[in-house]
């Protein structure tokens, strides 16, 4: 689901080896669905936008996941502004290019119930091991802002999440939080790969009903 950045880059584009504690604990991973897209919106090479249906039961999902429980769905869409033309999404300038800069902000409304993997994202709920669970309902409002800046070797990739739960059952705390990152790269030379990187994130609660992890890196 592309609905941050970070998740969208291939494991090989990474700047590091692990993704962030934000990217683990906010963003989306594989689902089935439908999408609506434009890589470059109007052919001016400055915007682009995702629109996308989900069936909301994550990834590596089966007859013994689909239609059980609560049928909900994951709803998203996605916007991004590149004010200085197209370039190439990776978080290493290896191109050292011109200035470049990408900005983005997208929402999803996630439906799940006590049987979708998302319950477990957003609400730390875990599944019965016996019976058909009862249906309750996780439902969860999704916020991101990213940005990716590139010029002559630097570059610096940003992202801000923010997560807050809705129709919850009085006796169950959720994963209300917010999360920063920031990774600052910059690579010396074409001729010489040696490079510098230094990257940071966070993830903390919202309120006092949360029971998030509260962590650093």
């Amino acid at each position: 689901v592309p609905f941050g950045r970070e998740r969208t880059l291939s494991d090989s584009d990474l700047q590091t080896v692990d993704r962030s504690i934000d990217d683990v604990e906010f963003n989306f991973d594989r689902d089935m669905g439908a999408e609506l897209r434009s890589t470059d919106l109007g052919g001016a090479g400055m915007f682009r936008y995702y629109l996308g249906i989900y069936n909301a039961e994550d990834k590596n999902a089966g007859n013994n996941t689909l239609g059980v429980g609560d049928f909900g769905y994951l709803y998203f869409a996605r916007f991004e502004v590149l004010p200085m033309g197209t370039f190439e999404d990776t978080p290493v300038d290896f191109a050292r290019t011109t200035p470049k800069l990408s900005f983005g902000i997208a929402y999803a409304f996630v439906q799940s119930d006590i049987t979708s993997p998302y319950a477990v994202q957003s609400a730390g709920a875990a599944q019965p091991s016996m019976g058909r669970p009862a249906k309750v309902d996780y439902n969860t409002h999704n916020f991101t802002a990213d940005f990716l800046f590139k010029a002559s070797g630097f570059s610096a990739l940003g992202a801000f999440h923010y997560r807050k739960l809705a129709d919850m059952p009085e006796d169950i705390f959720g994963r209300d939080g917010i999360g920063l990152v920031l990774q600052l790269h910059y690579l010396f030379s074409k001729d010489v790969p040696l490079a510098i990187a230094a990257n940071a994130s966070t993830v903390r609660g919202l309120g006092d009903d949360t029971n998030i992890q509260e962590r650093s890196e």
